[in-house]
C-alpha cells in the first residue's frame, strides 16, 4: 500500500490514479518541473521574437532618434497607398509612421508617395482646375514650428529674430516673446526666416502641393478632418479665442496622416511663388511652383480668418513683396524632410 500524493488515503502501489480523488500518482521531481518551466519561457520568448520580426509596419511612434538628422523608418514598402480618415492622430501615426527632427525635437508624420487631387472646383478661380498630382514620399512637421524652437535657431545665429515692429493687435498674435508662449506657433517670421529655419534643421519649406496633400490626403477633403462643417472643436479660427493657441491643441482636426493645426491658428508659408493661373500649366509630378514671382503662397487659414479660408485648397499670398518681408502676427510655418 501507499499514500495518495494528494488526499493521503491508502491506495494500491500499482494504482496510477487515486480511486478517491482521481489525482495522478506520477511524481515529477523539482528539477523536471524547473526544466519544463525553462523550456516554456524560452518558447514564449522565441515566439515574441518572431512576432517582432514579422508583425506590423515596424513603425514605433515612441522610439528615439538613431541618426543625426531624423528618426525615420528605413522601409515604406508596407505603408498603405490610400489614406483612411481618422480623427485620432495617434491612429494615423501608427498606420503611416512618425519620426523626430533631431535638431529641434519636432514630431514628424509620414506622407507616402502617390497621387492626389489638388484644387477645388467650388473654390476661387486660382484653385482651379482640379488636377492630379503625383508626389514622392516625405515627412512633415506634425505642428507648426513653435516660438521656443525658433528662438533656438536665433540663439544659434542661424535665424533672424522675430520682427515685432509691425505688430497689429487686431490681426496679429500677442503670444510671442515670453516664456509662457514657447509652445505657441512662431509668428512674425517672413518667408526668408522660415526658409532659413527649415534649412537649419536639415529640411525645407513644403511645396504647395506637399502641404495640400499632407492636409487633405487622397480623398479630396475640404478640411483636414474630412468634409464635416468646421466648428471650434476642430480648429482655432474666426477670432474664436482672439489669438493663437498652443500647437497641437485640436486633436479632432488631425489630417489623414496625423498632422495637426493645418486649419486655423496661423497661415503657413510654402516654398512656392504665388501664380494665380499656375494650376493650368502645373507639372503633374512633384510641382515646384512658378519659376519666378513676387510673393509666396500661404496656406491653412488663421485664428482670425473666417470659415472659408480654412479649406485645404485655399491659397493666399501677401499684398506685396514689401509686406511679405515684414512678417505677420498670423503667419507661421512648418518644415518637411525628404524620405
Amino acid at each position: 500500500m501507499k499514500s495518495c500524493i494528494n488526499c493521503k488515503k491508502q491506495i494500491q502501489v500499482s494504482d496510477k490514479f487515486c480511486p478517491y480523488c482521481g489525482q495522478s500518482q506520477n511524481k515529477q521531481s523539482p528539477s523536471c518541473i524547473l526544466y519544463a518551466l525553462a523550456f516554456a519561457v524560452v518558447g514564449i520568448l522565441f515566439w515574441l521574437l518572431l512576432r517582432g520580426c514579422e508583425g506590423g509596419s515596424g513603425l514605433d511612434p515612441t522610439r528615439q532618434p538613431k541618426s543625426t538628422a531624423l528618426s525615420l523608418p528605413t522601409s515604406t514598402s508596407v505603408l498603405p497607398k490610400q489614406s483612411t480618415k481618422t480623427e485620432d492622430p495617434l491612429a494615423a501615426i501608427a498606420k503611416y509612421g512618425s519620426g523626430t527632427s533631431h535638431k529641434d525635437g519636432m514630431r514628424l508624420v509620414y506622407v507616402p508617395a502617390g497621387d492626389f487631387s489638388m484644387g477645388s472646383n467650388s473654390g476661387y478661380s486660382d484653385e482651379q482646375p482640379v488636377h492630379t498630382v503625383t508626389l514622392d514620399a516625405f515627412w512633415i512637421g506634425q505642428t507648426e514650428v513653435t516660438n521656443g524652437m525658433y528662438e533656438s535657431c536665433v540663439s544659434a545665429g542661424a535665424c533672424s529674430a522675430q520682427n515685432k515692429t509691425y505688430h497689429n493687435p487686431s490681426t496679429g498674435s500677442n503670444h510671442f516673446g515670453e516664456s509662457q508662449y514657447r509652445n505657441y506657433p512662431a509668428v512674425y517670421v517672413n518667408w526668408e526666416d522660415a526658409r532659413d529655419y527649415c534649412r537649419w534643421v536639415g529640411g525645407r519649406l513644403p511645396t504647395e502641393a506637399e502641404w495640400e496633400k499632407a492636409a487633405r490626403g487622397t480623398s479630396g477633403y475640404t478640411y483636414p478632418w474630412g468634409n464635416q462643417s468646421i466648428t471650434h472643436s476642430y480648429a482655432n479660427y474666426d477670432n474664436y479665442k482672439g489669438d493663437t493657441d498652443e500647437v497641437g491643441s485640436y486633436l479632432k482636426g488631425a489630417s489623414p496622416y496625423g498632422a495637426l493645426d493645418m486649419a486655423g491658428n496661423v497661415w503657413e508659408w510654402t516654398a512656392d511663388y504665388y501664380g494665380e493661373y499656375y494650376y493650368a500649366s502645373s507639372p503633374s509630378t512633384n510641382p515646384q511652383g512658378p519659376s519666378s514671382g513676387t510673393t509666396h503662397v500661404l496656406r491653412g487659414g488663421s485664428f482670425f480668418a473666417e470659415e472659408g479660408y480654412q479649406r485645404t485648397s485655399m491659397r493666399v499670398t501677401s499684398s506685396s513683396a514689401e509686406t511679405e518681408s515684414y512678417g505677420s502676427g498670423n503667419w507661421g510655418f512648418r518644415c518637411v524632410f525628404d524620405d
